[in-house]
């Protein structure tokens, strides 16, 4: 059972990241590109240290 849950919206020029961690809801952008990738890589790393979150992805438009 994963303790932390990230939901990912994504859009075509950028994705949003929302969190519920110990009670403190964390939220971060980033742009849809390779930048914005290694970027939210880095982010995951630096935050979810010490546990594996589970990452669920939603998709926007047809």
């Amino acid at each position: 059972m994963y303790k932390i849950v990230v939901g990912v919206d994504i859009a075509k020029l950028k994705f949003d990241l929302a969190s519920l961690t110990d009670g403190k809801y964390k939220h971060k952008t980033f742009a849809n590109d390779e930048q914005g990738y290694a970027a939210f890589l880095s982010w995951l790393l630096a935050l979810f240290i010490n546990d594996k979150p589970m990452i669920c992805m939603e998709t926007t438009g047809a």
